[in-house]
């Protein structure tokens, strides 16, 4: 089959299903299925070339829907701009699982790996990034990241295991990376550490040094309250030892003891006033103790002198949210998925499901078109 007679089926059935309102998925399932049943071992495309031309059909089908439905009610379209970002791993996932449920021609046997494929593959992923340094700097960890991911997976191809088109292996990553925000320890470990090297980082009081690493020991051990005995003592031998006031902030916080925590990041930033990992964490155990106000304060600073870092329009957009204002959290949230997905990291997951469940909220308050507006100004194309 050629790609021609692929385009002409779209054609043919997006004209057929145009003359009413329809539901983009519905129609962009139906030109899919349709493009299914002509799919030939005797075209002089491959098989796989031409259910990828399928699929390529059924997105195409998806939008010209949207933009007729669009014209029809006499609304705004949003097109597609260059520069533009499409938020699509959800799109993808609905439209597999609507053609292996409606679609008799559906090629494949299961719509991605089983459950315990997605385990392995994660499990192996989240070794590999125990083992990568907390002290490199941001975008280098979350390099390694997607190499240890990456890795995993073509392991699993080579063996056999895994066998899926370009688009397959990219929706299967973005599944690995979800697993991994939600259930790998080393995740969170290794993108938020306070290690990176920067003046005042390290002592050289060797006393103080011993006792911040046995404190970092007894940490990784979750034996947080002897951690905190030992930063203690490194930061009293060292009042200047800025990873020690850190880590001590740190463990302050996952033993819910905020105002300790507060006290332990404002005296590191002190030493060091544009400390990124004090700047965001003092926003975040702010944030903990419902002081939405001076966590929006630290925040803003992070934004000002971090501008690629998403950690602060992702912190914002969640207080934005508590404070009712979904307009200014929607575009904080925008902005953080963007800056996530620059920087490789899986914690644009977390951002996509803020995302999605602030279109709850807006469409709950009849707000839809603020929505779209919104994305259309911060040139985003969600597909809602």
């Amino acid at each position: 089959m050629k790609v021609a007679n692929t385009l002409f089926a779209l054609l043919f059935s997006f004209v057929a299903f145009s003359q009413d309102k329809q539901d983009p998925l519905a129609v962009a399932g139906e030109v899919t299925c349709e493009c299914f049943s002509k799919v030939s071992e005797e075209g002089e495309e491959t098989v796989e070339q031409q259910l990828k031309d399928c699929l390529s059909a059924g997105a195409l089908a998806y939008q010209l829907a949207g933009i007729s439905n669009a014209v029809e009610s006499e609304k705004d379209t949003t097109e597609t701009e260059e520069g533009e970002t499409i938020i699509t791993s959800l799109d993808s996932e609905t439209f597999i699982n609507y053609l292996s449920e409606n679609c008799d021609n559906y090629p494949y046997e299961t719509a991605g790996p089983n459950d315990e494929l997605l385990k392995e593959v994660s499990e192996v992923s989240c070794e590999c990034i125990a083992q990568i340094s907390t002290a490199l700097p941001l975008q280098e960890k979350n390099n390694r990241i997607q190499q240890c991911i990456t890795e995993a997976i073509a392991n699993k191809t080579v063996s056999g295991k895994l066998e899926f088109t370009v688009e397959g292996l990219r929706s299967f990553f973005e599944e690995v990376q979800k697993d991994l925000v939600e259930n790998c320890d080393a995740v969170r470990i290794v993108t938020f550490a306070s290690d990176e090297e920067k003046l005042n980082s390290y002592s050289y009081n060797e006393e103080a040094i011993d006792n911040y690493t046995k404190g970092q020991k007894a940490y990784k051990e979750g034996k947080l309250k002897e951690a905190v005995r030992y930063y203690k003592k490194a930061v009293s031998i060292d009042k200047e030892f800025v990873f020690a006031w850190d880590n001590l902030g740190r463990t302050y916080r996952e033993l819910n003891k905020f105002d300790e925590a507060i006290a332990a990041y404002e005296s590191s930033l002190m030493i060091d006033p544009l400390n990124r990992t004090a700047l965001m964490n003092i926003a975040v155990a702010y944030n903990y103790k419902k002081d939405l106000d001076n966590a929006m304060k630290y925040y803003e600073i992070l934004k000002k002198h971090y501008p690629e870092d998403p950690e602060s329009p992702y912190g914002l957009a969640l207080i934005y949210w508590q404070k009712g204002d979904l307009n200014a959290s929607l575009t904080n949230a925008i902005q953080a998925f963007k800056l996530y997905d620059i920087s490789k990291s899986p914690y644009k997951a977390d951002a996509e499901k803020v995302i999605n469940y602030l279109y709850g909220d807006f469409k709950k308050n009849n707000k839809e078109e603020d929505f779209k507006k919104i994305c259309k100004e911060n040139n985003v194309n969600l597909g809602f």
